[in-house]
């Protein structure tokens, strides 16, 4: 079985040539997805992949079919959560624009949770707070190791703008820190 969005996407002759005989044969069948005629009876699976030529008033729609009948079809977690991933998928790929509360609506918050892309951007999440939660730290850290020096700079006679010119600070800052300290 060979699958093609539509005719269009068939190869040329000069790009048939070398398997041509292999096209010829009865063994192979042609599946054009803009073709398939869709109703309940078809196949779960030939109904997912033609989403993907479905236009968006004819996706929405039978997109949302396909969600709750994996919901109410498939009772195992772990097979029902694959199918939803697979969907949710060809959603974010073919509706890029749709806002998280439109996703949770079609699929459901807590099934949408459990999809691997949810899970994948709630860990990226979490990887890029501890990041910038250590850059802000040494940050921190570097600022209060240059606020400490600001005493013995001063009674070593640099003034206010020499020393945030050496510590590469603000005149205000050394000013704030310089009160803090009397």
């Amino acid at each position: 079985m060979i699958i093609f969005k539509s005719r269009s996407f068939e190869p040329t002759e000069r790009q048939r040539e070398s398997v041509q005989p292999f096209l010829d044969s009865p063994l192979v069948k042609r599946i054009y997805l803009n073709e398939l005629e869709v109703s309940e009876t078809t196949p779960l699976g030939v109904q997912i992949v033609q989403l993907v030529v479905a236009r968006k008033k004819q996706f929405l729609e039978r997109v949302t079919v396909l969600i709750n009948r994996v919901k109410q079809q498939f009772t195992e977690e772990n097979y029902r959560l694959q199918l939803l991933n697979l969907l949710s998928v060809i959603v974010l790929e073919k509706l890029p624009e749709m806002s998280r509360q439109e996703l949770e609506a079609m699929f459901g918050i807590d099934d949408l949770k459990k999809t691997r892309f949810a899970q994948e951007l709630m860990a990226e999440s979490k990887a890029e707070g501890k990041l910038e939660g250590k850059i802000e730290g040494k940050l921190e850290g570097k600022l209060e190791g240059k606020l400490e020096v600001i005493p013995s700079l001063l009674r070593k006679g640099f003034s206010v703008e020499e020393i945030a010119e050496i510590l590469e600070l603000e005149v205000e800052q050394v000013r704030q820190a310089i009160a803090k300290f009397n």
